[in-house]
């Protein structure tokens, strides 16, 4: 474990102490405490301004320093393209050859039209060894507990979208499946699933789709039938059962019959529940045509979301397929923000946080209270944006906790 010195108080009114550093002999007086406690790494970010505060005033040299950015709402193509300068810019001005590692703030970045653009600028900043690491933000230090070392190196993730990154991995490693979602929060790009399936027609890679989520919320069956990519094999569940226990896996017969060199056990073979209720929920989804109805939902409720924004004159990212919307602050303390929603919304007897699983009884009087709701919250989420507030002191719970998804 290593301690960092987050940097955030430099430069604004932050975190639990809602105060800010005043002077260069204060910081000066943090950084030689973190020397004598061997305290080496320090955290900052573009926007925190530390280096036009403190340009050329105290010495950093014996200290590794991260940085992190993330992507601009307008000119991103620019911001990409003026990156190096921006990094060597900061080098100069820290008094450093090169970072320690360089954060992004949201992952998202990495699945917009510019990731490709990105990767490579970032690669290039790491050949010309101006960072030493590269990580998204919120994928770094996974807890691992549990599982054996044996299967380091047998899985490899590749970024949506990305096509080239797994043809590289494809092209060095041994690889018999590729299992993935179709779609979550981003669209997938042109040719994109089709290049997928045509490099594992090519390797004769097994192609799992995971429709456990997108499974009947776009159409009659998985989110694959939208695009016309068939996998080998598809996995399907929660609106399958309609809230009851049931997962099933549908494939290609010469691929499924494998089961039978191989062993599988289960103390549910006999419990019947799940299925009756699968079956019963496939001829209502088909008599009704849910999907429609849950994707008119979703289209509304993004709708309000982006007038509701506006209207507290905040920013956010609206994203997911119309069943599944979500959205995105454009603001480094998103999720203390979305821990606020769900706080407050919890008050009112409503189960939410940024995102909405939509589902055919959600009428127009739910949702209207739903918005009126949330925003009361954004009008308070706002004054904590403009410093009126300090999100630390509203929420009188815990963070809530965030995997290795930004949203």
């Amino acid at each position: 474990m290593k301690i960092v010195l987050g940097t955030a108080n430099f430069y604004n009114r932050y975190g639990v102490s809602n105060s800010k550093i005043k002077n260069v002999i204060e910081l000066k007086k943090i950084l030689n405490f973190l020397k004598r406690k061997k305290i080496r790494y320090i955290d900052t970010a573009f926007s925190y301004n530390l280096n036009n505060k403190f340009r050329n005033k105290i010495d950093l040299s014996s200290f590794k320093i991260i940085t992190k950015f993330k992507l601009p709402i307008k000119n991103k193509k620019l911001f990409i393209k003026n990156l190096n300068l921006k990094i060597e810019n900061e080098l100069k001005i820290f008094g450093i050859n090169k970072f320690e590692a360089i954060l992004l703030h949201n992952t998202n970045d990495l699945n917009s039209k510019y990731s490709d653009e990105l990767i490579s600028k970032l690669k290039e900043l790491k050949k010309k060894k101006l960072v030493k690491n590269l990580n998204s933000h919120l994928m770094k230090n996974l807890s691992i507990k549990g599982v054996p070392r044996v299967l380091n190196n047998t899985v490899f993730p590749f970024e949506y979208n990305n096509i080239n990154q797994l043809k590289k991995i494809i092209d060095k490693k041994n690889i018999g499946i590729v299992k993935m979602e179709v779609q979550r929060n981003v669209v997938p790009k042109k040719n994109f699933l089709k290049e997928v399936r045509e490099i594992c027609d090519k390797k004769k890679i097994v192609l799992i789709f995971d429709e456990c989520t997108s499974g009947f919320r776009s159409c009659y069956g998985g989110l694959h039938l939208k695009y016309k990519i068939n996998p080998d094999i598809s996995i399907f569940g929660k609106a399958l059962g309609n809230g009851h226990a049931i997962n099933a896996i549908i494939g290609k017969k010469e691929i499924m019959e494998n089961i039978k060199d191989t062993f599988i056990s289960s103390t549910f073979w006999t419990e019947r529940l799940g299925s009756v209720a699968g079956l019963e929920t496939l001829k209502l989804m088909k008599k009704i045509e849910s999907w429609k109805i849950n994707s008119k939902i979703g289209a509304n409720i993004k709708k309000n979301w982006n007038q509701i924004a506006r209207e507290n004159s905040l920013r956010i990212n609206i994203q997911g397929i119309d069943s599944l919307p979500n959205f995105i602050f454009n603001s480094n303390k998103h999720n203390l923000y979305k821990t606020y929603i769900s706080q407050q919304m919890i008050k009112k007897k409503i189960m939410a946080s940024n995102v909405v699983y939509t589902c055919i009884s959600h009428t127009n009087k739910i949702l209207d209270n739903y918005f009126d709701n949330l925003n009361d919250i954004f009008k308070m989420i706002k004054k904590c944006e403009d410093e009126q507030e300090n999100i630390y002191n509203l929420l009188k719970t815990n963070e809530a906790i965030t995997g290795i998804r930004s949203n």
